[in-house]
């Protein structure tokens, strides 16, 4: 089971970036008057962005050997999550008496994508 998410060096980076993420999204929720939204929304936007792209390295993607073709439903649920993610960082340039939900929305989004890949990595390691 730990080779699940220690296998490589793509498959530790992932963990140790996703677990690093969810940590500070959950501490910066938990902070009281963080003054830095619109600081925090960009590196969490550009971590989770270098977090997609190890994960998709680790995962194969685009490659005849991948955990998940480019038209799956997983790959196609994370498209739109990511466009959305990147979107609402657009929308908190405009916002900014918003940055607060709209981190909330993008720390969301982030765990979602995360629970879609993880947990169809899970299913297809146990033989569902």
């Amino acid at each position: 089971m730990i080779e699940f998410f220690f296998n490589d060096i793509f498959a530790t980076m992932t963990t140790v970036l996703v677990v690093t993420l969810l940590a500070a999204s959950y501490k910066l929720h938990t902070t009281p008057n963080f003054p830095r939204w619109g600081f925090a929304i960009l590196v969490f936007i550009l971590l989770g962005t270098f977090v997609s792209m190890t994960a998709a390295m680790r995962d194969a993607y685009a490659t005849e050997n991948a955990m998940f073709a480019m038209t799956s439903v997983q790959s196609n649920l994370c498209s739109i999550a990511g466009m959305l993610i990147f979107l609402s960082g657009v929308v908190a340039v405009f916002l900014r008496r918003q940055r607060k939900t709209i981190f909330t929305v993008i720390s969301v989004l982030f765990l979602f994508q995360v629970l879609v890949i993880e947990g169809s990595r899970f299913l297809t390691m146990i033989g569902r």
